[in-house]
């Protein structure tokens, strides 16, 4: 895996480099990571499961990436190569000029290449021409090309001219245990079901473990045979959210997870307007021994309605709704339509159902817009409504930011895949976002409200999303999780990618006449030149294998 971006340094990429490497250690691969320096981080280290990480002493030239020169990092890449002894060599991100001296110098030794573009690129800007022209004659030589989208893989093969034939996508992936719902716990997320402990009891929360920093109980039933299948409904009661458990017919409820202090029953009967429902045909009721597909059992009445298995997702009472935003703020995450909204729906709110519901809402992340937030913030004193939480670790993007909001924005201008909405409904949110690039790919129509990049276009989008979870028609957490997992698998990413490794090792490794006709085609002054240079590192190789021989 060779790219400029990778840890310490935060992003979609490094994650994707990351949990890629685990999931094929775990099959059995040697995976090494190669990569420039970081501050003093110079040399050989060692990640989870001896993920073998070289950090080459080469120093970053403009935003974490190299200058690419080729014979820079040309003796370095060899002597990784040939001394690991390295059948594949998979280069990521069209921002890295790393990636592409890789790909250049694993041609030059033979070596099967893959690349992975994670992003979308225009062609008229003077960035956006340099790096395509870049990745024209990466891509000349590479055995095959991955993108993480539809939209990404036409973008690549407009770009580079590569055949559409020899481009395969493969989406990336999120941890749906690690970034879960407020209320679950690694030990009773969906993804753990074959570790379940007592499963036929144990419904909630931590069993042996602490949950958030503080002992939390336990609440048990006798009628559940999986966590997963646990059905709440959120009450707001004294400024606090619970968690009300309909599936006991026995007793009822109210499970406080934002208590301070600890997380503790509250009997139902001490709310006024929530209680109890017997149906007139106790006899039925009598008899139905299944309590969870029983339609005749005690229901639970609030405000007059009957709250059934069918509604259990319904949030009660909302009286103030938190959108989140996480997100670089530069121009391309459409940061400037941020400013036009905060004063309308902060000083403003939204009426539902003949009640009005304020909007709050807290940002991370940091880059040259924030100031325009700040200024908006401080003209129309919405100090006490938005909160600006600065740049995050991806770490605490869930305890710090996803699980205190109900609503994640995302108003990017251009996508390939955005892993922020994905990593947002793992946790339970509602996902309002732009629909540019390949973000219409990455979520069904019932997790997601895609609307335009424009200001009219996203209230809109907002007033629905809220409407709809005020009024108890989104998915419930526990199915958004569920989905994430099987939809979003790191070990089946894994798998795809395996697949690509083991097509191209089969493939007939090219002539050096074919590779530099190759080059030559790509263009009609560059293509030559870039051929020429490509024969003589070709000869600088000849030579290091003669004067420093690497069994």
């Amino acid at each position: 895996m060779v790219s400029d971006f990778f840890y310490p340094n935060m992003g979609g990429v490094e994650s994707h480099i990351f949990q890629l490497s685990q999931c094929l250690l775990e099959k059995g691969h040697k995976v090494i990571v190669v990569t420039h320096s970081y501050d003093d981080r110079i040399g050989i280290r060692y990640m989870t499961n001896y993920l073998k990480v070289y950090y080459l002493p080469i120093v970053p030239f403009y935003n974490q990436s190299i200058l690419p020169t080729i014979i820079g990092s040309l003796p370095y890449l060899r002597k990784i190569f040939l001394t690991e002894k390295v059948d594949i060599v998979h280069g990521h991100s069209a921002f890295s000029s790393l990636a592409h001296e890789a790909l250049f110098v694993a041609s030059l030794l033979d070596i099967p290449a893959v690349f992975t573009d994670h992003s979308l690129f225009g062609f008229s800007d003077a960035s956006a021409i340099v790096t395509n022209a870049f990745l024209r004659y990466s891509l000349a030589n590479a055995s095959h090309t991955i993108c993480v989208s539809h939209t990404g893989k036409e973008n690549t093969v407009l770009r580079s001219g590569v055949s559409a034939e020899n481009v395969s996508v493969i989406s990336n992936a999120v941890d749906a245990v690690k970034f879960r719902p407020k209320y679950c716990n690694r030990r009773t997320t969906p993804s753990d079901e074959n570790k379940l402990v007592d499963a036929n009891k144990t419904k909630l929360l931590d069993e042996n473990e602490l949950h958030d920093g503080k002992q939390t109980k336990v609440l048990n039933t006798e009628k559940l045979s999986k966590i997963d299948d646990t059905q709440l409904i959120g009450v707001a009661v004294d400024k606090e959210t619970k968690l009300l458990d309909v599936n006991d017919d026995e007793e009822t409820k109210l499970l406080d997870v934002n208590d301070d202090e600890e997380t503790k029953l509250i009997d139902v009967n001490k709310l006024s307007n929530v209680k109890r429902h017997v149906p007139n045909n106790d006899a039925s009721h009598k008899s139905c021994t299944d309590s969870r597909n029983c339609t005749d059992r005690p229901s639970i009445l609030y405000n007059n309605s009957i709250v059934t298995s069918e509604n259990t997702r319904k949030i009660f009472n909302k009286r103030t709704v938190t959108i989140v935003i996480g997100s670089r703020l530069v121009y391309r995450k459409g940061i400037d339509l941020i400013p036009g909204l905060l004063p309308v729906l902060c000083d403003q709110g939204i009426k539902v159902g003949g009640r009005t519901i304020k909007v709050n809402f807290i940002i991370a992340g940091d880059g040259p817009k924030r100031i325009i937030i700040e200024e908006v913030i401080e003209k129309h004193k919405l100090q006490k409504r938005v909160k600006m939480l600065g740049e995050l670790k991806h770490s605490d993007m869930r305890d710090k930011l996803l699980v205190k909001g109900d609503i994640f924005l995302n108003t990017s201008l251009t996508e390939a895949f955005c892993m922020a909405i994905v990593e947002a409904v793992a946790c339970g949110l509602t996902v309002v976002s732009t629909g540019v690039g390949g973000i219409p790919e990455v979520l069904p129509p019932r997790f997601i409200y895609l609307v335009q990049p424009n200001l009219d276009s996203i209230l809109k989008g907002i007033y629905q999303a809220i409407e709809d979870l005020v009024g108890g028609r989104r998915p419930s957490a526990g199915e958004c999780n569920r989905f994430v997992r099987s939809a979003y698998c790191w070990r089946n990413v894994a798998g795809r990618t395996e697949n690509v490794y083991n097509t191209i090792k089969t493939r007939q490794t090219p002539t050096l006449a074919k590779k530099v006709r190759n080059l030559w085609e790509c263009g009609p002054m560059a293509g030559p030149m870039m051929a020429m240079i490509y024969l003589a590192c070709n000869y600088v190789i000849l030579f290091l294998n003669w004067f420093s021989p690497l069994n």
